[in-house]
C-alpha cells in the first residue's frame, strides 16, 4: 500500500513548523528577507503570512521584495510598497560595455552610439543588459546594428507590451535565438525543473550528455563541452549560482548549485512548450519530458496530441516511434512519503533519465532492469537491504547515483560492465563492506563518491586515470589503510581537480601522512583538496606549493596543525584557505596569502 501524505497530517507538519519558528524566535530581534517573490497564488501568499505572524511581542521585521507589485500589496495590506526605480540607461550601458569588453575593441568609436541605443532597449534591467552584453561580445559592427534593429523588439507578448518587462523578454528572446542550436536544447531543457530549484551543476551536465544534446568533438570530450555550455548560460545570466543551501542533504562541499532567474524560467518554458507535462501522472504524445507527482501509480499515456516531427528527424529520423517512447526523461516531485512502484516509470521503454530522488524508495523495482537505453539513474535512499541486481542489467548507465541507500549489503558482481559509467555516488552507503572484483572495469569514471562508507577501497582506484572527483571523506575510517599503504594510487590520478580526504586520518603516522600529501602534491590539475578534520595532520610538507591551479584547501579542523609551509606563497590560484584558530602565519607567507586568498580562522603574527 502507496504511504500518501493525506491533507490533515499535511495541515500538522505546517503547524510544526510554525510552532518551532515562534519558539525560535521568541524574544530575538530578527530581520527576515524574503528576495524575489514571484509565487501569485492568493493560497500560498495566505499560508506564507500565516506562517510569519509570530505574536504580539514578536520583534521579527520582515522585508520582502518583489517585481510584481500586486505581490507586494497581497502580502502586505498595511504599508505601501516602496517602489525601487529601474536602472538608468547610461548605468545599463556601462553593463553592456564591461559584458563585451568594450574599452578592447578597435571600433569604440563605431559602436559607442549603437550600444547607448541597444541600453535604452533593457528596460533598466540588469538581467537584460547582462545577457545581451554576452551576446554581443566579439560582435561585429553590423551584427550589433542588426541587434538594434531587430524585430523582435516590436514583437509583442502575452504581458502589456508597454511593460517593463516586455523589453526585458525581449532581450532575453533575442539572446536566445542567437544561441548555437545545442545551446538551446541545453538552456530550454533547464524548465522541466520548477521556478526556485536548485540545480545540481553535475547532474545538470550528465542529463544533457544522457538525452544526447552533447555530442563529443574532436578536442573536448562532453563532461568538457558540457562545463563549456555551463559557462555561457552563466556568461548570459541565463543561468545563475544559488544562494540557497541543497534540500537534499548533500554533504560535499564541491557541490556546485544553479537556479534560473524566474523570467529566464518563463522564457526556457515557452521553448520547450508542449515537449515537458504540467505535472499530474497524465501525458500528452508529444511529451519528452514528464514531471510526475504520483510515483505509485501507472504512467498515463495521452495519444490525442500530435506528433512533434521536430523532435523526431532531429533525433531520430529513421524511426516510427509510439508516443511512449517519446519520453526520455522522468523526474519524480513531493513523492517522499509515496512508496515507488514500477509501474510508475515502466511504460516509458525507451527512457535515457530516470530521477527517483523525491520517491521513498523501500525496494528498488526490478522493472527498471527493462529500461535498456537507460543512461541515467538517480536513485538515493534504497531501504531494502537486497542486493539491486536490476541495475546490472543497464548497460547504458553513465550515471548512478544510489547515495543514502544505508540497508544495501552489496553492488551487482556484474557491475563492471557498465564500462561507459562516468559518474558513481555511493555515499552513505554503510551496508557495502566490499566492492566487487569488477569494479576495476569501470575505467570511464570521472565522478566517484564513496563518502561514509565502510567499504574498503578497490586496488583498482589508482587504474582510474580519468578521475576528476573524488571523495573518500569518512568518519569510520575504513579508507584510511589502503590509502596510506600505497599513497601512490593517489598520486596515479593525474586528472584529479577536486579531492576530499577529510576525517580520513586521525590515527596515522605524520610520516606517512607526509607521505601522502607529497603524493597528492604531484597532481598538477588538482582545484580543491579537503584535508579538514584530520587530527593526524601535525605539517605540511614544502612540496605542496606545486599545486598551482589549486583554489580552494581546507585544512578547518586539523588542530594539531601549527604552521603552514613558506612553498604556499607560489599557489597563485589559491582563493579560500580554512584553518583553525591555533595556527599562526609568518612572515613570509602571511602578506602573500592574504593579498591572494580568503583565510578563514587563522591567527596572524
Amino acid at each position: 500500500m502507496a504511504l500518501e501524505l493525506s491533507e490533515e497530517s499535511h495541515v500538522t507538519e505546517k503547524q510544526m513548523i510554525h510552532n518551532h519558528l515562534r519558539k525560535l524566535l521568541a524574544g530575538k530581534k530578527i530581520l527576515i528577507v524574503l528576495d524575489d517573490v514571484w509565487e501569485k497564488n492568493p493560497d500560498t501568499l495566505k499560508s506564507l503570512k500565516a506562517m510569519l505572524r509570530l505574536g504580539a511581542d514578536s520583534m521579527v521585521k520582515i522585508i520582502v521584495t518583489t517585481r510584481d507589485e500586486a505581490i507586494a500589496r497581497e502580502i502586505c495590506h498595511t504599508v505601501e510598497p516602496y517602489k525601487l526605480e529601474t536602472l538608468t540607461d547610461k548605468f545599463c550601458w556601462k553593463i553592456l560595455k564591461q559584458k563585451t569588453a568594450f574599452k578592447n575593441r578597435v571600433d569604440k568609436k563605431q559602436l559607442k552610439h549603437i550600444g547607448r541605443e541597444i541600453a535604452t532597449k533593457c528596460g533598466g534591467v540588469a538581467l537584460a543588459a547582462q545577457s545581451l552584453g554576452y551576446t554581443l561580445n566579439g560582435k561585429t559592427s553590423d551584427e550589433w546594428e542588426s541587434v538594434r534593429d531587430n524585430y523582435i523588439w516590436t514583437v509583442p507578448t502575452p504581458e502589456d507590451p508597454s511593460s517593463k518587462n516586455h523589453e526585458v523578454q525581449a532581450s532575453l528572446l533575442l539572446s536566445y535565438h542567437h544561441m548555437p542550436e545545442c545551446l538551446k536544447m541545453c538552456f530550454s531543457y533547464c524548465a522541466i525543473f520548477p521556478k526556485g530549484h536548485n540545480i545540481v551543476k553535475c547532474d545538470l551536465i550528465h542529463q544533457w550528455i544522457a538525452l544526447g544534446f552533447i555530442e563529443p568533438s574532436t578536442i573536448f570530450d562532453t563532461m568538457q563541452l558540457g562545463e563549456k555550455y555551463v559557462t555561457q548560460l552563466l556568461g548570459m545570466s541565463f543561468l545563475q549560482y544559488s544562494k540557497t543551501p541543497s534540500s537534499d542533504g548533500r554533504r560535499d562541499k564541491g557541490v556546485t548549485l544553479f537556479t534560473l532567474h524566474d523570467l529566464v524560467h518563463d522564457l526556457a518554458a515557452a521553448m520547450l512548450a508542449d515537449k515537458v507535462n504540467k505535472k499530474g501522472n497524465a501525458v500528452e504524445s508529444s511529451c519528452h519530458y514528464a514531471l510526475v507527482t504520483d510515483c505509485s501509480k501507472p504512467l498515463q499515456l495521452s495519444t490525442s496530441s500530435p506528433e512533434n516531427t521536430y523532435f523526431k528527424k532531429t533525433f531520430y529520423p529513421f524511426q516510427k516511434r509510439s508516443s511512449t517512447e517519446k519520453i526520455k526523461a522522468l523526474f519524480f516531485l513531493n513523492c517522499g512519503k509515496i512508496e515507488l512502484r514500477g509501474g510508475a516509470f515502466s511504460p516509458a521503454k525507451c527512457l535515457l533519465v530516470l530521477d527517483l530522488s523525491e520517491c521513498f524508495i523501500r525496494k528498488l523495482p526490478s522493472s527498471i532492469g527493462q529500461l535498456k537505453q537507460l543512461r541515467y539513474l538517480h536513485a538515493p535512499r534504497i531501504q531494502d537491504q537486497e542486493n539491486p541486481n536490476c541495475i546490472s542489467e543497464l548497460s547504458q548507465l553513465s550515471y548512478l547515483n544510489l547515495g543514502d541507500s544505508h540497508c544495501i549489503s552489496a553492488l551487482p558482481e556484474s557491475i563492471g560492465d557498465m564500462k561507459g559509467l562516468m559518474h558513481l555516488d555511493l555515499s552513505g552507503c554503510v551496508g557495502i563492506s566490499d566492492l566487487p572484483k569488477s569494479f576495476a572495469k569501470l575505467k570511464q569514471l570521472v565522478y566517484l563518491d564513496l563518502s561514509y562508507c565502510k567499504m574498503s577501497i578497490s586496488e583498482a582506484l589508482g587504474g582510474f586515470t580519468k578521475l576528476q572527483h573524488l571523495n573518500l571523506s569518512d568518519k569510520f575510517t575504513m579508507h584510511t589503510k589502503h590509502i596510506i599503504g600505497h599513497p601512490e594510487v593517489i598520486g596515479n590520478l593525474i586528472k584529479l581537480r577536486y579531492l576530499n580526504l577529510s576525517w580520513c586520518m586521525d590515527v596515522v603516522a605524520p610520516d606517512q601522512i607526509n607521505s601522502l600529501v607529497c603524493c597528492i602534491s604531484t597532481l598538477s590539475n588538482l582545484e580543491h583538496l579537503d584535508l579538514s578534520c584530520n587530527t593526524g595532520i601535525c605539517s605540511i610538507p614544502e612540496s605542496i606549493g606545486n599545486l598551482r591551479k589549486l583554489h580552494t584547501l581546507d585544512l578547518s579542523g586539523c588542530y594539531n596543525l601549527k604552521k603552514l609551509p613558506d612553498s604556499m606563497v607560489n599557489m597563485v590560484s589559491l582563493k579560500d584557505l580554512f584553518v583553525e584558530e591555533e595556527l599562526t602565519l609568518d612572515e613570509p607567507l602571511l602578506p602573500r596569502l592574504c593579498l591572494i586568498a580568503t583565510l578563514c580562522g587563522a591567527c596572524f603574527k
